[in-house]
């Protein structure tokens, strides 16, 4: 599937990860809608810079732990740039809580951010008009291979590996791997669905650096990770036409 002048909706685009993905995916020459929540200010400025650079970019709100306006969203990007050809789930809450203390507030965001926002904007996505040939009159599809949308969920080592300390977090990211596999099964040919699952990028929220630098040495690869390693990591995902259902771990050897 060409990339050069489709759309591309990343989620929580604004800033960190999303910020690095919609860049590079700018330079490849994709129109870009720039997902914020709160951080206005950021997604401006970012749509600012790809726009002064000659792409076409957007930048639209919603608060995807509310299903309407998650429902809405991929309605609003049409409306403003057409088709949306690839789907980058990347927004995610990221909250400490185990079996003892998890509450049942950071349960269900982090459920509704984390695992229903991507399956709402997935379904979305497929339905869109046009995205996919017509069903011809014996209920089949058109019998011809062409890809003609891509989604790439974003994930977390912890998939592969879990570890106490971010329960509900955990296991969002887990039920989306198994929706990224069924969801690749299902779709398929037309629109592919894959999955990344960077490893020690970005210091998370609050973290001390001397905290970052730590988990970051204990992967086989002794370093942590850079945004652009995940840029490039969904650029080349986005490139390849024979790849689907697949779960890619950026994460220096963490998982193993």
């Amino acid at each position: 599937m060409e990339l050069v002048g489709h759309t591309a909706l990343v989620t929580g685009a604004s800033q960190r990860l999303g910020a690095a993905i919609a860049g590079r995916l700018a330079q490849a020459g994709m129109r870009l809608a720039i997902h914020y929540h709160r951080s206005a200010a950021a997604a401006e400025q970012l749509c600012q810079q790809f726009i002064a650079a000659g792409s076409e970019a957007i930048v639209v709100q919603a608060d995807l732990g509310d299903w309407q306006q998650t429902e809405q969203l991929l309605a609003h990007v049409h409306q403003q740039l057409g088709t949306v050809h690839v789907l980058i789930n990347n927004a995610a809450l990221f909250d400490p809580g185990g079996v003892d203390t998890t509450s049942q507030l950071v349960w269900q965001q982090q459920m509704a951010v984390n695992l229903q926002a991507p399956f709402i904007l997935l379904q979305q996505f497929a339905r869109q008009p046009g995205l996919r040939p017509q069903l011809n009159g014996s209920g089949g599809s058109d019998s011809t291979s062409q890809v003609y949308g891509k989604v790439i969920n974003l994930l977390d080592r912890r998939v592969i590996r879990p570890r106490g300390g971010h329960l509900a977090y955990t296991i969002s990211k887990s039920a989306l791997w198994t929706l990224t596999r069924m969801a690749a099964a299902e779709l398929a040919p037309h629109i592919q669905v894959n999955a990344i699952a960077p490893g020690a990028i970005l210091p998370a929220p609050g973290a001390s650096d001397e905290q970052f630098t730590r988990i970051a040495a204990a992967a086989p690869m002794l370093r942590a990770g850079t945004p652009t390693e995940i840029a490039e990591s969904v650029l080349f995902m986005l490139q390849h036409d024979y790849i689907t259902g697949e779960l890619l771990c950026v994460d220096g050897g963490a998982h193993l």
